[in-house]
């Protein structure tokens, strides 16, 4: 069952980069209630993939808290595509999209606590090492955030913590389950960084928004994947 389920995924993987594909299009030339149609589209195929290894491998509580994790990922995306959609409440909505993500963050720290939790040297020296490369990143983009500073800083904490997580957990245990973990962590912290240089520079770029949306569902994927090796 495991490499039907795996050959699923990588047909969810292809159907969801035909809808990324179309997404990003239609919000180059400002379709943006296409463009919200299609992320959903994209983001319910890493649900799917979730969904159908738990019914069809078996069912476990750390198994459905990733799904849940996934499901908050799909609103937290939908969320923050209002933003094109109603300008006037642009902070409101990612500030919300953020919200969401949060929730899903927090479960996957606390899945990986049940598996077996992580190495804490490995998780100290990580967090620290993502932390400086994160704030170098920043410093040679040189966005600015305003008011939304201190929200954002907590909310990047969070997504860099599971990373580390994610990366010292898969170090004690070596798990492909655990590797996935930390490529998921990894593959966001990349995503969400290119997400605030895109978001808060005064010459945001076209590219940037692709390199984003090709590393947040590589790392939706990844966690998908995840699910199946738990």
């Amino acid at each position: 069952m495991k490499l039907e389920l795996i050959i699923l995924g990588f047909a969810l993987m292809l159907l969801c980069s035909f809808f990324v594909t179309v997404f990003l299009k239609s919000f180059y030339h400002k379709r943006f209630k296409n463009a919200i149609l299609f992320k959903g589209l994209s983001s319910l195929c890493f649900v799917a993939l979730g969904a159908a290894i738990l019914l069809l491998d078996g069912f476990s509580w750390i198994r459905l808290m990733i799904l849940i994790g996934l499901c908050f990922g799909v609103l937290g995306d939908e969320v923050l595509a209002l933003c094109q959609i109603y300008p006037k409440s642009d902070l409101k909505h990612f500030l919300g999209g953020g919200v969401f993500f949060v929730v899903g963050h927090v479960l996957y720290i606390l899945s990986m606590i049940f598996i077996g939790g992580p190495n804490i040297i490995a998780l100290v020296l990580a967090f620290a090492l993502i932390c400086g490369i994160s704030l170098l990143y920043e410093n040679k983009k040189k966005f600015f955030v305003g008011e939304m500073k201190n929200s954002l800083k907590l909310y990047i904490g969070i997504v860099i913590l599971f990373a580390a997580m994610g990366i010292a957990t898969f170090l004690k245990h070596g798990t492909l389950a655990t590797a996935c973990m930390a490529l998921g962590g990894i593959l966001f912290t990349v995503s969400d960084n290119i997400l605030f240089a895109f978001k808060f520079s005064s010459r945001p770029r076209y590219r940037q928004n692709v390199a984003l949306h090709i590393a947040y569902y590589l790392a939706q994927f990844a966690l998908a994947f995840s699910i199946l090796f738990i």
